[in-house]
């Protein structure tokens, strides 16, 4: 199996609300990357299975499964995700609002 690059994953990035990422917390494929990490660069260490640095991860709290008070205020806050499917996972990073332009 080939790997994905760093490129082709940052082209598949989609934007979605919380609940269309529902269905996929319900059969426990929901992977939560905190806003300090690179969305792109988790994937890729999830499409390589690289075991060592996934569980660094973990044990710093900077991916989870998400948790249900979380669940609840993002879907009564309508919060949207960036996501990135890496079959079976969806790898999901709450989506921070950029800053508009100022209008002339």
């Amino acid at each position: 199996m080939t790997l994905p690059t760093k490129e082709e994953l940052r082209e598949q990035i989609l934007l979605a609300p919380f609940t269309d990422m529902e269905p996929h917390i319900k059969r426990g494929a929901f992977v939560l990357v905190q806003e300090n990490l690179d969305l792109v660069d988790i994937a890729l260490a999830i499409a390589a299975n690289d075991e060592a640095t996934i569980q660094k991860h973990i044990q710093e709290a900077n991916l989870s499964k998400g948790d249900e008070e979380s669940f609840e205020a993002w879907k009564q806050e309508k919060t949207f995700f960036n996501f990135i499917i890496i079959q079976p996972f969806v790898v999901a990073q709450k989506f921070v609002k950029l800053n508009p332009a100022p209008m002339n």
